[in-house]
């Protein structure tokens, strides 16, 4: 099997605070393969934009990446590079779409201007090809008129065009690696849609990976190839997306899609929800940090911390999974009763 393109091992990102030490990223391990997309799903408050931002080291004080935390691209251990040299990978070989586009991209430049000073930083080349390559951008991530769109501000696009124009900008440089966080959050449903199928096209056609994350399951079956599960600062699950999908061994995961609306279904039938919240990265839970909300808890999730658990070609942090299967009795609720 070839090496992948990127290998995130024991990544720890803590931030110092008054109050204590928030453990946000907590040991996070995974990899992806050139041209794959993993998607990194979770609900709100499970480190999953701490981990992109770690990766691409935009962490800024009081937060800080411990030692022992290891990300290789491309057989290169970023975690040795100088602060010179990662700026040669970051927006050039690795890039990232974040979160809300209007407070990401600069309202008194020109989108065109944005895209081309990426370009001029990158490939040290002049302002008239660099505009070039604003417009074949533009024309790329599918914006109409792109000659006359490179002198529009910010401001002056839809949702959906400002989101086309990070695209653009993250992908001047042709990255061999692009991260996307919640790239379709604030979008209607349409224009949802429209992204998704725009970034699985330029996958395709660039042959680059993508690490997608999003909170939406429906976003991780439209895109992914493998998915790891983020719950209180670690992956709890990972796993080819129809595995994990059809057949979900943490009851976390199995939560999350059993509180997915469906068509079909009647008034009388109720959306399952989970229980409680997110615990605090100041005092994760002790034992599994699910527990407090797992429906299938019973002794031992309270005491030991239970570590990634090979299940055929998926891996889940559960002590229901003891013996490398799914024990039935978590199935069926009764580990309520049973003890370590």
């Amino acid at each position: 099997m070839a090496d992948p393109l990127l290998s995130v091992r024991n990544l720890r990102t803590y931030f110092g605070i008054a109050a204590g030490t928030i453990r946000a990223v907590d040991g996070v391990a995974f990899t992806i393969a050139a041209g794959k997309t993993l998607c990194l799903v979770g609900e709100s408050g499970s480190g999953k934009s701490v981990t992109a931002l770690s990766i691409l080291r935009l962490i800024d004080r009081p937060g800080r990446i411990l030692e022992g935390s290891q990300v290789m691209f491309g057989g290169r251990d970023l975690s040795t590079l100088s602060e010179p040299e990662f700026r040669a990978v970051r927006g050039n070989q690795i890039a990232m779409i974040f979160q809300e586009p209007m407070t990401s991209l600069n309202p008194v430049h020109r989108v065109g201007q944005q895209i081309a000073e990426v370009v001029q930083v990158h490939r040290k080349v002049g302002a008239r090809e660099a505009t070039d390559r604003a417009v074949e951008m533009l024309r790329l991530v599918g914006i109409p008129s792109p000659d006359r769109r490179l002198r529009d501000y910010p401001h002056q696009l839809s949702g959906g065009q400002r989101q086309r124009v990070m695209i653009a900008i993250a992908l001047a440089c042709e990255p061999k690696l692009l991260i996307a966080d919640e790239p379709t959050t604030a979008l209607d449903v349409t224009i949802q849609a429209q992204i998704l199928e725009l970034l699985k096209d330029l996958r395709d056609r660039l042959h680059m990976a993508i690490l997608l994350i999003t909170h939406d399951i429906g976003v991780v079956a439209e895109m992914a190839d493998d998915v790891a599960v983020m719950y209180a600062g670690r992956i709890v699950e990972r796993g080819p997306i129809s595995d994990v999908i059809n057949a979900p061994q943490h009851p976390y995961t199995e939560a999350l899609l059993h509180s997915i609306p469906l068509l079909g279904v009647t008034q009388a039938q109720r959306l399952e929800v989970i229980p409680g919240m997110v615990p605090s990265a100041l005092r994760w839970p002790t034992g599994c940090r699910f527990a407090p909300r797992c429906a299938h808890v019973f002794d031992r999730c309270r005491t030991e911390d239970p570590h990634l658990i090979r299940l055929g070609s998926q891996e889940a942090a559960c002590w229901l999974c003891i013996d490398g299967h799914r024990q039935s009795r978590g199935i069926r609720g009764e580990a309520r009763r049973a003890s370590a």
